[in-house]
């Protein structure tokens, strides 16, 4: 079994270290997961999530989880509101194969 844990890395891949990988891999976790703010979703270029992949790679970890999180409810009345949520999933949902993830969640909860 390969184990991982959530919260211990950065919301934002850009800014993660060796210290934050060595720290999951110190208790003996084989993966993680983390949570990224839907605002920040639009800034993250492709090439910034290649070398975060690559990052992982050499960091010989896995990341199990990836959850993309947002404000809006998914099922508003208002339309406007549903389309923005709905573009913040479909980009989390290019983060996370563009990241390898193996699991990718919508934020939990809504309506």
């Amino acid at each position: 079994m390969r184990l991982g844990i959530v919260e211990m890395m950065p919301g934002d891949f850009r800014t993660w270290t060796k210290e934050h990988t060595q720290a999951v891999r110190a208790l003996g976790f084989t993966g993680f997961g983390f949570h990224l703010d839907g605002e920040m979703a639009f800034e993250m270029t492709p090439d910034e999530c290649r070398r975060c992949r690559q990052f992982m790679v050499d960091e010989k970890l896995d990341l199990a989880q990836f959850a993309i999180l947002y404000k809006e409810c998914l099922f508003s009345p208002d339309r406007a509101e549903r389309e923005a949520v709905t573009a913040k999933i479909n980009r989390g949902s290019q983060i996370a194969a563009a990241l390898g993830a193996q699991t990718f969640l919508l934020r939990p909860g809504s309506r």
